[in-house]
């Protein structure tokens, strides 16, 4: 099978989509199959190109069945719903030259656009019917239904034309896939028939992610400075607009006379400045901001949380999914989920007693959580996380079933 990828988020980034589009290419050109990606240079979640990609506009790298064509995108440094659609909108002005290029190459038989962006699918469409090929237009998260939820994107007009065109793709996709059954309901509402989707969860790689000994992270926390009594609050991953992380300093703020709990953030974002300010203002001494670990330490980094936090804006139910949160299964993690009930993430916690769950948005919620989630024993919910992971989540699993689908569009 020819495969095209075509998202602004891949390789190296270290979290979210970025994260799975890398993964997923790989594992496809290691099968096999002629696996090539049209992206830009990494720059989530700092929201500025990474150190080594600075200055290379355009690039293209090779690794056996694998070529990735790099394009230059605008980054900005003011995130708003207007410099975010500017964003978008130069990669797809950019990349068009890299479409231009890989038209007149052999076809593909598959071309998957990864939303966001909310303009993605345009060129994988043309494509399509130009070549006659299948086009995949795979939704990592609801991003317009997100951004008009969030109040990122108000325009009437711009919504009215941006829901029309999605509404267009959707129909004209042969294959529409999402990564949870809450999205696949929001998808089906927007017409997607049920013969034309496809499931394709974000996955944990279960031999790699897996619970440590508490000897095992003995060496990150002398490196953080932390004693052998403190107990650990990790929030992990991207600090954005859908987190919501300011109910997390709310928490900290009401613990505070737990001198031994330590809340430690860990990532970057937009947000991240801000809550490093609040934490500052508010006097929050038990407050701690670090950058993200390489992946190779990442199940060390999972192992040292006797808490991790999974919060999330009520706005976000069921248009996002935390991918955060398989890691933390696989690392049989006790973790806290920012939940509404009636939607899939709180269904799923709740029939599997995987997490403890409490209101979005909700501080006082949230400090009563991790007062249970330190003072009683969690060890069920901890194996049941675990073996969760393991038979719902493995990535091999996962994608030998989408490479099947995808397979079976090609007969």
């Amino acid at each position: 099978m020819r495969f095209l990828l075509y998202s602004y988020n891949f390789s190296p980034e270290k979290t979210g989509i970025g994260k799975y589009n890398g993964e997923l290419a790989v594992w496809l050109a290691r099968r096999g199959h002629k696996v090539d990606v049209i992206t830009t240079n990494p720059y989530y979640p700092e929201w500025r190109v990474h150190p080594d990609y600075q200055g290379q506009r355009w690039r293209t790298e090779r690794d056996g069945n694998l070529t990735v064509y790099r394009c230059p995108m605008y980054v900005p440094k003011n995130i708003t719903g207007k410099t975010r659609i500017l964003s978008d909108l130069s990669f797809i002005f950019f990349s068009a030259f890299l479409w231009v290029r890989l038209f007149f190459r052999p076809r593909y038989d598959v071309v998957m656009a990864v939303c966001p962006s909310l303009f993605i699918g345009w060129y994988p469409y043309l494509y399509s019917c130009l070549r006659r090929t299948r086009f995949v237009y795979h939704f990592q998260d609801l991003q317009l239904d997100a951004a008009i939820q969030l109040g990122l994107l108000k325009n009437t007009f711009l919504i009215a034309l941006l829901k029309k065109a999605e509404r267009f793709l959707l129909r004209k996709a042969y294959r529409v896939a999402s990564i949870s059954e809450g999205m696949k309901e929001q998808l089906f509402y927007k017409g997607v028939a049920e013969e034309r989707y496809l499931m394709l969860e974000n996955w944990v790689d279960t031999s790699f992610i897996k619970p440590l000994a508490r000897h095992e992270t003995e060496m990150l926390r002398r490196e953080w400075g932390l004693e052998a009594e403190d107990r650990v609050i990790l929030y992990s991953g991207n600090m954005g607009e859908k987190q919501g992380l300011e109910v997390v300093l709310e928490a900290a703020a009401r613990l505070q006379m737990h001198s031994n709990w330590k809340f430690i953030l860990c990532g970057e974002g937009v947000a991240k400045r801000a809550l490093l300010e609040a934490t500052q203002k508010e006097g929050l001494t038990n407050v701690y901001f670090k950058t993200l670990l390489p992946y190779e330490r990442l199940a060390e980094l999972l192992a040292l949380g006797d808490v991790h936090l999974v919060p999330q804006k009520r706005a976000a139910a069921d248009l996002v999914l935390p991918s955060k949160l398989t890691g933390i299964l696989a690392a049989g993690g006790l973790a806290i989920v920012a939940a509404e009930e009636g939607t899939t993430l709180y269904r799923t916690i709740h029939d599997h007693a995987l997490a403890l769950v409490v209101e979005p948005e909700n501080g006082e919620a949230l400090s009563n959580a991790i007062k249970t989630a330190l003072s009683e024993t969690q060890e069920t919910r901890k194996r049941n996380a675990l073996t969760y992971a393991q038979k719902k989540l493995d990535k091999n699993e996962i994608l030998e079933n989408f490479e099947k689908s995808l397979l079976a569009t090609l007969t």
